[in-house]
């Protein structure tokens, strides 16, 4: 493609000369020095990550493969994605402008059980697919490379802002069929300030293919909408709500007051959050047994809310497809059948993830909107939540291990890929179907850290996530934690060992929570060490903490 270019634009250079020429713009008689402009540097395209889940799949399972592709160049243009999968080839064309890039998705059914390459460009990454008697095979010992280096190091905290702007597009498409009227309930994305994550929405507009007879703004349990109705409606209608934002997250440590047990004298409005429903069983004896087992011991909300939140997300396999078919009998999204099959989407992985913190008197609820990561039309709506912390309110917190997100690592704080909307009040007496786009830049990222330093009030708790990569290596890999603290200190870790098998991820996230003594007095400090240890080698995260 780049030599075709070039020889374009030499052959447009030529015919440009001709017409001068032939237009008696350049004679003999004088000259005119000119200073050339200066030559774009045409497209040029590079695979730089290629990602799979589920990481342990099974026959039936639906495989998502997820290419990043960048134009480096300073011209848009298309590239074609092949990706082989074992002897099976299959591409898609994707258009990408310059200077950016984009994430193509790719599914296969998967009928065949054994081990299965998938490959695109340079990249390589291989599954084992099992049937249920047939447990995936081990994988070889892993091959050592170049260690990191101290500016890019294996274990580390990120500090800083993440900032993206995006535009985002969301298309409902109706087809009402012989049905005299009907009308589609549109959300309308709301600015966002919590915590750690705020949403800025800079315009927005809906629009529609077919003007509809009336609209009306209507507010449901704070949810504003725009309702539209058509009487004796078209066969097909196109709604098309385009959002523009800035989303900003704080990667800073949460610091709080909040112990463990929580206070039950909560308001009213909270208390109705650690009730159980149809689809979050906290009232259910195995998801009651199992809360009390993984909080044990401890002594800090945000200690609590992290155990629960790794448990899930390190026992729960993400699948996904339509209506959950490949989940051997998991047919709904409800806590009880996601704890039973151990399998499901991103609802399934909020609902247990919320009825766990409830069982364990914690109040959560389900948040939701789209991540905007990569510019495809999928029906890609996405489910977290949010859990209330006393000091600060209702937070959102990521309860997945696995969405499109460019191979970022954060894991439990939200990306600002998160674009946050309250779920769509409806369609009525019509037949649909969504697509979402979204094209984004970010204007800044956290800075990995080994150390910081924080002042903080002698009743503050600390938390903040730490992250290992495991990106020199391949196959399953274990790391072990552990803290060192002057007498007197708690320091929990919401895990002390994990295993990354870097087939499929590179990285893992854990959490540190920091407790000072209770006589602690103010101007004393404290140095607190965190290490990681690979087998090979170890890291360490030094935080320095002082009392205000």
């Amino acid at each position: 493609m780049y030599k075709n270019s070039i020889l374009i634009r030499k052959f447009s250079v030529l015919c440009f000369v001709l017409l001068i020429l032939s237009s008696g713009c350049i004679s003999n008689r004088s000259t005119t020095t000119t200073t050339p402009a200066p030559t774009q540097k045409p497209q040029e395209f590079k695979i730089i990550d290629l990602r799979v889940a589920p990481e342990n799949p099974e026959i039936g399972d639906t495989l998502i493969i997820l290419v990043d592709v960048q134009n480096r160049g300073d011209s848009s243009g298309e590239f074609e994605v092949t990706v082989s999968i074992g002897m099976k080839l299959i591409s898609k064309t994707v258009s990408i402008e310059a200077k950016s890039s984009k994430t193509v998705q790719f599914q296969e059914k998967l009928d065949k059980e054994g081990k299965i390459e998938i490959k695109t460009g340079d990249l390589t990454r291989i599954i084992y697919v099992s049937s249920l008697e047939t447990p995936p095979p081990t994988t070889q010992p892993p091959k050592m490379s170049p260690a990191p280096t101290p500016e890019n190091p294996f274990f580390y905290t990120l500090i800083g802002k993440f900032i993206q702007r995006t535009v985002h597009v969301y298309e409902i498409h109706l087809k009402p069929g012989n049905e005299k009227s009907v009308y589609c309930n549109t959300a309308i994305v709301p600015s966002v300030s919590s915590y750690h994550f705020s949403q800025q929405i800079f315009s927005q507009k809906i629009e529609y293919s077919e003007d509809p007879d009336s609209v009306m703004i209507k507010k449901e349990d704070s949810v504003e909408y725009k309702m539209a109705e058509w009487n004796n409606p078209p066969s097909e209608i196109t709604v098309k709500r385009t959002v523009e934002c800035k989303n900003i997250v704080s990667y800073f440590p949460f610091i709080t007051q909040s112990k463990y047990p929580l206070d039950t004298n909560l308001p009213p409005e909270v208390r109705v959050y650690l009730e159980s429903d149809v689809s979050i069983q906290a009232d259910d004896p195995e998801i009651k047994n199992l809360a009390k087992n993984i909080v044990k011991g401890c002594e800090s909300e945000m200690d609590a809310i992290t155990k629960i939140l790794n448990w899930v997300r390190y026992n729960v396999q993400y699948t996904c497809s339509k209506e959950l078919k490949v989940c051997e009998g998991v047919s709904f999204v409800d806590a009880k059948r996601t704890l039973k099959y151990r399998k499901g989407n991103c609802v399934n992985f909020a609902n247990l993830s919320i009825a766990l913190l409830r069982s364990a008197g914690i109040p959560a609820k389900r948040s939701g909107g789209y991540v905007a990561d990569s510019e495809h039309e999928s029906a890609a709506a996405h489910a977290w939540i949010s859990v209330y912390i006393p000091e600060k309110g209702f937070v959102e917190f990521e309860s997945s291990y696995w969405m499109p997100r460019s191979g970022l690592v954060p894991e439990t704080v939200l990306l600002p890929q998160h674009i946050s909307w309250p779920s769509e009040i409806g369609v009525s007496d019509a037949s649909f179907s969504e697509t979402h786009r979204s094209t984004q830049s970010i204007t800044a990222t956290p800075e990995k850290k080994i150390s910081f330093s924080e002042s903080i009030d002698k009743n503050d708790i600390i938390s903040f996530p730490v992250y290992v990569e495991v990106e020199w290596v391949t196959g399953k890999h274990n790391i072990s934690f552990s803290a060192a603290a002057p007498e007197g200190w708690k320091v929990f870790l919401s895990n002390e060992n994990v295993e990354i098998n870097s087939d499929y991820y590179n990285s893992k996230e854990i959490w540190v929570t920091i407790i000072p003594p209770s006589d602690v007095i103010s101007g004393e400090k404290a140095e607190i060490v965190i290490t990681a240890d690979d087998e090979t080698q170890k890291g360490e995260i030094v935080v320095f903490i002082s009392i205000t």
